[in-house]
């Protein structure tokens, strides 16, 4: 390494580059996958969902169950599951003397949601709901139906829909707050009551639709749904975001196989650089190599000290990538990544999902080293040709300077 520095210099710096960019790289798409799955699944869906059969395959307001004492204490007792809570979906029209529109209402436990979604944690006007005021009934919308009625926390709407019994259901409702999530289905159409309003509202008293379900980690949560759903028997269909929303999981798929496509086109750059210098290296050395075959060095371990060499110059390049790449994703992931450099107006959406001007990057332990993994074939390809090279080499032919 240190006859031509230049040269092992160039080498270490190519491989650290390429890591840290693709540490960089792979930190930025996993904190836009991350919130991806966020504001899909913190907001509106919960990680894990459990319905009927039957409202899975047609959603009506009368295919609704009985979440006893038992089935929740054996859900909560599951590894992996954070929190649960239940809901009453139902939609309706609502609206004021001038203006109506269609809304999803949603009846939860408040102290319930909160642990399960971002919600209340999204208010913009008033309050999520508190002490309960008798003879009133509250409701939490989203801000986008808030605007197309034009009006605030504190106003009056009226609320229609079809019951259980074939009724049409009614009540005045107090807006007690309005929520901002990102989501657009949320902010363009929810009405969140407490959950004994809407069952009484839609005669299902005691019954719920859905069971939401927090887990500890999202990416697992196809393995706490099958848990779930071994608990919990046929009677109930049990699903995970990935079931719920097939076009967010086929997206994780293709980015998988886009990084190895990534991987590929970086790393055979790298290898062209790697693999000429290290025959240079081996190539200008050989008087030396000969000398060394002569005082008794076998072609075996002439060829490992030449392959080792190679390793070494790969590890230094690529922890000095890691450290670099980790650091700076790092700082993104703390600070975020300001979009609007890219241009004047960066906010968009993806799949019902409001993303702001600033990306937060996740760097977990997968991001560091799947690089280095990655390299590791690379570094075996460039430093075994040059290894096989010195030890064929002719003793007499190369110490004359002849080969």
């Amino acid at each position: 390494m240190e006859r031509n520095k230049w040269r092992s210099g160039l080498s270490i710096a190519g491989v650290s580059v390429a890591v840290a960019l693709l540490v960089w790289t792979l930190a930025y798409m996993e904190g836009f996958v991350a919130e991806l799955i966020r504001g899909a699944t913190n907001t509106e869906l919960g990680q894990v969902q459990v319905h009927l059969p039957e409202y899975v395959e047609r959603p009506q307001i009368f295919h609704a169950w009985a979440l006893d004492d038992e089935k929740r204490a054996q859900v909560e007792e599951l590894e992996g599951v954070v929190a649960i809570a239940p809901r009453v979906r139902a939609f309706g029209i609502i609206g004021h003397e001038k203006r109506s529109l269609v809304a999803q209402v949603t009846g939860v436990v408040p102290e319930e949601e909160k642990k399960v979604s971002l919600v209340a944690d999204a208010l913009v006007q008033g309050e999520w709901f508190t002490k309960r005021v008798e003879g009133r009934t509250d409701a939490v919308i989203g801000v986008g139906l808030a605007k197309q009625l034009g009006i605030k926390a504190g106003d009056e709407l009226v609320l229609l829909l079809e019951a259980a019994d074939g009724s049409m259901g009614n009540e005045l409702l107090h807006v007690l707050g309005v929520v901002e999530t990102r989501n657009q289905k949320v902010d363009r159409s929810a009405v969140y009551m407490r959950l004994e309003d809407v069952q009484f509202v839609a005669a299902i008293d005691g019954e719920i639709h859905e069971l939401a379900v927090r887990v500890a980690d999202v990416l697992e949560a196809d393995l706490v749904a099958q848990e779930i759903q071994s608990t919990l028997g046929e009677e109930l269909k049990v699903r995970s975001w990935r079931q719920i929303l097939p076009e967010i999981s086929q997206m994780l798929d293709m980015t998988e196989k886009s990084d190895l496509v990534m991987y590929f086109m970086v790393y055979l750059i790298v290898a062209f650089g790697l693999f000429n210098s290290q025959r240079m290296s081996a190539l200008e050395r050989v008087r030396e190599f000969g000398v060394m075959r002569a005082l008794g060095v076998t072609p075996s371990q002439l060829g490992g000290v030449v392959f080792l060499e190679t390793v070494w110059m790969t590890a230094i390049g690529a922890g000095i990538g890691v450290l670099v790449g980790g650091a700076v994703s790092y700082y993104h992931m703390v600070q975020g990544l300001d979009l609007s450099m890219f241009g004047d107006n960066v906010s968009f959406d993806m799949m019902g999902v409001s993303f702001s001007n600033t990306l937060k990057f996740q760097v977990t332990p997968r991001v560091l080293l799947r690089p280095v993994l990655f390299l590791m074939p690379v570094v075996f390809i460039c430093g075994l040709y040059p290894a096989w090279l010195v030890s064929r080499l002719d003793i007499t032919r190369s110490i004359s300077g002849r080969t």
